[in-house]
């Protein structure tokens, strides 16, 4: 899938898929003004604390894949990022981050096992 329309909203959205390296700086300043905004708490209340260069470091990792959505405006509302890789031989995925913005998550938390 290359877009989606929210079907509440009618609100439309396309859906790209980044590799890290190819992830323009703005691109990259953008997802991670998301984490601040949805996780940043979490990530103080943790053992680890929030560490903003620590956290760049992280998403700009060469093998880091990335799902963003952006609205109409080209302005980003969410993204994953992903690391295929092998483990013990076999192709996995591990899934690193989901951070939406609120329009986005009321939807996703009503709707996560209608999906």
């Amino acid at each position: 899938w290359t877009s989606w329309t929210h079907p509440v909203t009618q609100a439309k959205y396309s859906l790209s898929l980044i590799s890290a390296r190819r992830l323009s700086t703005e691109d990259l300043d953008a997802c991670y003004c998301l984490i601040e905004e949805t996780s940043r708490a979490d990530y103080e209340a943790s053992t680890t604390g929030w560490k903003p260069g620590k956290k760049i470091a992280e998403m700009k990792s060469p093998d880091l894949r990335y799902i963003v959505v952006k609205n109409e405006e080209g302005i980003i509302r969410g993204f994953t990022s992903l690391m295929p890789t092998y483990e013990e031989g076999e192709p996995v995925v591990y899934c690193y981050e989901i951070h939406l913005t609120t329009e986005l998550q009321r939807y996703v938390h009503r709707n996560i096992f209608t999906l």
